[in-house]
C-alpha cells in the first residue's frame, strides 16, 4: 500500500488539491454571464470594432488580453457559460499547483507546499473573481504567472546562471504583458527576492536594473497617456496629511487582515496586528516575511487610487495577494506543528471556514443573480427569435426590490453599455441597439427617426413570473387601434396596458359641514391658503437651468411637485469644479422673502451655497451666503434678503459628503409668507380643514375651495407595485365637474384607482372610460422629452 501511495503520490496529491477546488468553486458551473463577460464575447463577435476588448482589440495591452484566452473556447462552447466556468475551476486548479510550485521552491518542504496549495484551492479570499468569467481568468492567470516569476527567480538565486536569469527575466517580461493590469506589484517581488536572499549592493543593482526599467515601461511610460501617479500621489498625501485624514493609513492594515483573516469573522484591527507581529517574532523567518511583501505588494496599488475603504475578503482584486497569504499561512504552520498530523488539521480548519464562506456567497449568487439571469434570456430568446438592427427595447420591471436588480444583473455589461448584452446573443453589434430606461426615453427614439415604429419591443419583468412579451399591446396602442373601455366603478379596471392612458370621469365632491372639528390650535389660516395660491401661480410659471445635469435626474425635476425625483449635478464635472449653477427663472417679478429646499439625499445635500437676484439674468445681486450642517434628510427654509427678482442663482460649492450636489425639489417663497411655518403649510395643503377654529376659518376655507378647489391624490394600482401605490396629486374642484387623469407606463395591468380627499369632502365618480393613448397625442402632450446629459 506504501508503494502505491507512493509511487502515485503526485498523481494523489494533484487529485485532493482539484477535490478541495472543485468543492469551493463547484457550484460556479451554475453561475451564468455576468457583466464584462458579455464585453469578452462581444469582442470576439466583433474583432474589429472600436470598442473591442475596452478599445484595445482582441490582443494587446492594456485590456486586450482579456479577451485573448477566451477566443478558441469561444468556437467550443459559443454561448454556454457552463463550458467557461469548468475552463475556470481547471484554471483555479493550475493557480494553486503554481502555489505549491513556489512554496516547495522557496522551502524544499513538501508539507508545507501541500498545505499552502490547499488552504489557496479553499478559496473565498479573492474569491469575487471567479463569479465573473472576464475578471476571472484574467487574474487567475495573473497568479499563476506571477508564482511563476518569482518561483524562477529564487531558482536563479539558488543556482546562478545566465540561463536561469535570462529565463527568469523573460517570465517576468511575459507576466508584465500578458498581466498588466494585474501584475502591479511584481517589481517588488523580485526586488524582495533579491534583498532577501541574494544581496550584494553592485551586483544587486545591475541585477536589477533590467527589471526596473521593464516595469517603468510597463507601468510609468507606456500608460502616460492616461495615467497620471504624480497628481495622484500628491491627492492621496494631501488627503492623508493636509486633510487629516489619518484613518486612511489603516485601510491597508485593515485590508491585510482580511486576506488572512475573513472579515466575516469580525476580528478588531489591533487583535489582528498584535498577533501577527507576535507570530512574526516567535517564528522570525525570511520566507515568511516574503511571503507578507508578496501579499502586500499587489494590493497596495489599489490601495494607492482608492485609499477611503479597505478591500473586502471577497474583492476580486485580493486574488492575486492570496498567493502570498496562502503561503504564509502553510509555511507558518509547518513551523508551528512539527506532527505531520497536526500540521494538516491546523490546515483543515482554515479550508473548513473558507469553503464555509464560498459556499453562502455562491448560493446567494446562483438565486438571486445567476438562476434569474439564465431564465430571463431563455425567455427573451424564445420570445424575441432575432432582433433587427436599430431596435428599441424597453423592460419595465415590477417594484418589488429584487425584480430591478435582477433584471439589471441580466443585461448590464459593466463599463459597456447594457446593450452589449442584447448584441451578443443576436449577433449585432451593440452600438445598433437602442435600451430605454423610461417609456418616454423609448418614444424619443421613434420621434428622433433613430428608430422605426415596427422595431420597437416592450417587456414586463419580475423576477417570480419572469420576462413577460407585451410588444404587440404597446404597438396597437401607439397606433390607435385599441379601443376606449369603459368601467362601471374605479374600484374595479383590471385593464392590460403597457403604455400611457387617459382617464376621464365625473366628479361630485360635496363638503360634508357636519364632520367639521375645531382645532385647539389655532394659525392665520387665510395667510396659509394664499401661500398655497402663490404656490400654484409658483410652480406655473417657472423654470429651471443648471450648469449640468445626469440622465434621468434633469434639472426640469427639481420643479415638478414630486419630492420623488430629483435632480443631480454631472460626477465628473463636480469632481473638477466644485461649483455648480442653478438659476430659476420665475417667470414674473416677485418679492422674494425665502427658498425651500427639499433635498434628495444627506451625502449629497449642500451645504456651501449662495443665492443671487436679477431682472435681467444679466447684473446680480447676492441675496446672502450659507454653511450649513446637514444631519438628515428633510426640507430646510433658507431666510433672504427681501429682493425683487425675476431670476434667483443658486451657486453650490459643497455637499455635506462631496459628492455631486442632488436636490428633489427647490420652491421660491414670496416675502409676505417667509416667516411662516413651513410644517403647517404642508399639513394644510394635505388637509385644509386641519386648522380651523372658528366659523370665520371655515367662511374663509369655503371660499378657497370654491375658487381654487382641494388637493387630493389619485391613486393607481397596478401590478408594477408590490405594496406602494403611485400617487400622484390632482386638485379637485366643488360640485359636478369632468376630470381627466392621465396614467403614466407601469406594469402590464392596471387593477384599480384610488381617490384620496380630506375626510370632510366627499366624492362621488360616475362613468369612467379609459383610453389608450396614441404616439401623436403623447407628443402633442410633450410626454416624449429629450433626455439631455
Amino acid at each position: 500500500m506504501k508503494n502505491i501511495l507512493k509511487k502515485y503520490q503526485l498523481f494523489l496529491m494533484g487529485a485532493l488539491i482539484f477535490l478541495v477546488c472543485f468543492l469551493a468553486y463547484g457550484k460556479i458551473l451554475g453561475m451564468y454571464f455576468y457583466l464584462e463577460d458579455y464585453l469578452i464575447l462581444h469582442s470576439i463577435q466583433h474583432p474589429n470594432s472600436p470598442s473591442a476588448g475596452y478599445g484595445s482589440g482582441i490582443v494587446g495591452r492594456p485590456y486586450g488580453y482579456a479577451v485573448t484566452p477566451f477566443i478558441p473556447f469561444y468556437y467550443l462552447f459559443k454561448l454556454n457559460p457552463f463550458g467557461y466556468y469548468l475552463v475556470e475551476i481547471i484554471l483555479y486548479f493550475l493557480a494553486a499547483i503554481a502555489v505549491y510550485y513556489l512554496v516547495l521552491t522557496l522551502t524544499k518542504n513538501k508539507n508545507a507546499s501541500l498545505g499552502s496549495s490547499l488552504i489557496f484551492a479553499s478559496g473565498y479570499v479573492g474569491s469575487e473573481s471567479l463569479y465573473r468569467l472576464a475578471v476571472g481568468w484574467q487574474n487567475i492567470f495573473a497568479a499563476i504567472f506571477i508564482s511563476l516569476s518569482a518561483a524562477f527567480y529564487y531558482r536563479y538565486i539558488k543556482n546562478p546562471s545566465l540561463k536561469s536569469y535570462i529565463l527568469a527575466f523573460f517570465i517576468y517580461l511575459f507576466t508584465s504583458e500578458f498581466s498588466f493590469y494585474r501584475a502591479h506589484g511584481i517589481v517588488l517581488i523580485v526586488l524582495s527576492l533579491e534583498i532577501l536572499f541574494n544581496f550584494k549592493p553592485i551586483k544587486s543593482l545591475i541585477r536589477m536594473i533590467p527589471f526596473a526599467l521593464s516595469y517603468w515601461y510597463f507601468y510609468v511610460y507606456s500608460i502616460r497617456d492616461f495615467m497620471s501617479p504624480g497628481s495622484t500621489s500628491a491627492t492621496l498625501l494631501h488627503k492623508i496629511f493636509a486633510e487629516r485624514h489619518y484613518n486612511y493609513l489603516l485601510v491597508p492594515l485593515k485590508t491585510l487582515e482580511n486576506l488572512f483573516v475573513p472579515d466575516k469573522i469580525n476580528l478588531p484591527l489591533f487583535i489582528f496586528l498584535a498577533a501577527f507581529l507576535v507570530a512574526l517574532a516567535w517564528k522570525r523567518n525570511k520566507t515568511l516575511i516574503y511571503c507578507l511583501i508578496f501579499t502586500a505588494a499587489n494590493f497596495l496599488v489599489y490601495f494607492y487610487y482608492s485609499p477611503g475603504s479597505p478591500q473586502e475578503t471577497a474583492q476580486r482584486y485580493l486574488l492575486v495577494s492570496y498567493v502570498g497569504a496562502a503561503s504564509f499561512w502553510g509555511i507558518f504552520l509547518d513551523k508551528v506543528f512539527s506532527n505531520k498530523l497536526k500540521y494538516f488539521l491546523s490546515c483543515s480548519v482554515i479550508l473548513a471556514l473558507n469553503l464555509g464562506f464560498s459556499h453562502k456567497e455562491q448560493i446567494n449568487i446562483l438565486q438571486n443573480r445567476s438562476k434569474p439571469s439564465a431564465r430571463f434570456w431563455q425567455d427573451m430568446r424564445s420570445q424575441v427569435a432575432s432582433l433587427p438592427e436599430h431596435s428599441a427595447i424597453y423592460i419595465d420591471s415590477k417594484n418589488d426590490g429584487v425584480s430591478k436588480p435582477a433584471r439589471d444583473a441580466a443585461v448590464g455589461a459593466g463599463s459597456m453599455g447594457p446593450t452589449t448584452s442584447f448584441a451578443a446573443y443576436y449577433g449585432i453589434d451593440w452600438t445598433d441597439i437602442y435600451l430605454a430606461e423610461t417609456f418616454s426615453e423609448l418614444l424619443e427614439f421613434i420621434k428622433d427617426g433613430q428608430v422605426l415604429p415596427k422595431n420597437v419591443y416592450t417587456f414586463f419583468y419580475s423576477k417570480n413570473e419572469g420576462l413577460v412579451n407585451t410588444t404587440d399591446l404597446t404597438k396597437e396602442a401607439l397606433a390607435g387601434t385599441k379601443s376606449a373601455s369603459s368601467f362601471k366603478s374605479l374600484s374595479d379596471i383590471s385593464l392590460p396596458y403597457s403604455s400611457p392612458l387617459l382617464l376621464d370621469f365625473s366628479s361630485d365632491v360635496r363638503l360634508i359641514s357636519s364632520s367639521l372639528e375645531y382645532s385647539k390650535e389655532k394659525v392665520d389660516l387665510p395667510r396659509y391658503l394664499q401661500f398655497l395660491n402663490s404656490k400654484v401661480r409658483y410652480y406655473k410659471n417657472v423654470s429651471a437651468s443648471s450648469t449640468t445635469q445626469v440622465r434621468y435626474s434633469e434639472i426640469k425635476n427639481i420643479i415638478d411637485e414630486n419630492a420623488e425625483t430629483s435632480w443631480r449635478a454631472d460626477d465628473l464635472d463636480w469632481a473638477n469644479s466644485h461649483k455648480e449653477e442653478v438659476i430659476l427663472d420665475l417667470g414674473e417679478t416677485k418679492t422674494v422673502g425665502g427658498i425651500l429646499i427639499i433635498p434628495a439625499s444627506i451625502a449629497r445635500t449642500p451645504s456651501k451655497y449662495t443665492y443671487e437676484c436679477s431682472q435681467d439674468r444679466v447684473t446680480w445681486d447676492s441675496l446672502g451666503s450659507y454653511d450649513r450642517k446637514v444631519e438628515k434628510v428633510d426640507e430646510f427654509l433658507d431666510k433672504l434678503k427681501v429682493s425683487t427678482c425675476h431670476f434667483i442663482k443658486l451657486t453650490i460649492s459643497a455637499t455635506e459628503r462631496n459628492g455631486p450636489p442632488q436636490i428633489s425639489e427647490i420652491v421660491i417663497i414670496e416675502d409676505g409668507f417667509a416667516d411662516l411655518n413651513v410644517d403647517h403649510a404642508d399639513k394644510i395643503e394635505a388637509d385644509p380643514f386641519r386648522f380651523v377654529s372658528s366659523q370665520e376659518d371655515i367662511n374663509v376655507l369655503h371660499k378657497y375651495l370654491n375658487e381654487s378647489g382641494a388637493s387630493g391624490e389619485i391613486c393607481i394600482n397596478t401590478d408594477k407595485q408590490a405594496n406602494k401605490r403611485t400617487c400622484t396629486k390632482h386638485n379637485f374642484k366643488l360640485g359636478i365637474n369632468n376630470d381627466s387623469v392621465f396614467i403614466d407606463q407601469g406594469g402590464k395591468l392596471l387593477q384599480n384607482v384610488e381617490i384620496k380627499l380630506p375626510s370632510q369632502l366627499q366624492i362621488e365618480t360616475k362613468n369612467p372610460i379609459i383610453r389608450y393613448l396614441t404616439f401623436k397625442e403623447l407628443n402633442k402632450l410633450d410626454y416624449i422629452t429629450k433626455y439631455e446629459d
